[in-house]
């Protein structure tokens, strides 16, 4: 209702497109609920965290002329999200891997481990957060160069400090991480405002 009465396309669209998907993510109907399998699940977050939001978002706020293609601001949120949405969609299983196991769901955490899945999806983490140092660095001066790159390496830090204080034996632990996970995941949009 409030998306509507904006007037807002962008922002309107978003929110239909979220909506659908978020409908196809968790309904229980034999041909819905794509939560239960990780490409599908992938494909979902990444299409509305790493795409639509960004995008409609970005129109919304007029920041750029989107006509003219994708502007460097719009195109490193997408790239940043799409990793992050990634790691979110890997590690949103890692914490009830007995539950898939008795429900027969095979998660990437199921077949190759929670050690092993958390640990890449850091990696990944990590990977992101110093590439928004480098683009920080490299395409932007003064106070923005600043906040980007320092607020992505301290970022990394951070996560990294987690995940070194996280018992992968222990699902509560993991739950913590990914949890945590989620919170520098919206942090990164106080970052995203010096793009």
């Amino acid at each position: 209702m409030l998306g509507a009465s904006t007037g807002s396309f962008h922002l309107l669209l978003t929110l239909v497109l979220s909506l659908f998907l978020g409908i196809v993510y968790s309904t229980e109907h034999s041909f819905l609920r794509w939560k239960q399998t990780p490409i599908l699940a992938v494909t979902c977050i990444l299409a509305v965290r790493a795409i639509i939001v960004q995008w409609g978002f970005f129109g919304h706020f007029n920041i750029g002329n989107l006509n003219d293609g994708l502007p460097a601001q719009l195109s490193f949120s997408m790239c940043f999200m799409g990793i992050y949405s990634i790691v979110i969609a890997l590690l949103k299983d890692a914490p009830d891997i007995v539950g898939d196991m008795r429900s027969n769901v095979q998660t990437l955490s199921v077949k190759f481990g929670v050690q092993s899945v958390t640990r890449i999806c850091v990696l990944m983490l990590v990977f992101d957060y110093a590439s928004g140092a480098w683009v920080g660095w490299n395409y932007y001066a003064g106070l923005r160069r600043l906040v980007l790159s320092c607020g992505h390496l301290l970022s990394a830090a951070v996560i990294s400090i987690k995940y070194c204080h996280t018992n992968v034996r222990s699902s509560q632990s993991i739950f913590s991480l990914y949890m945590f996970v989620w919170k520098m995941f919206y942090c990164e949009y106080v970052l995203f405002a010096f793009l």
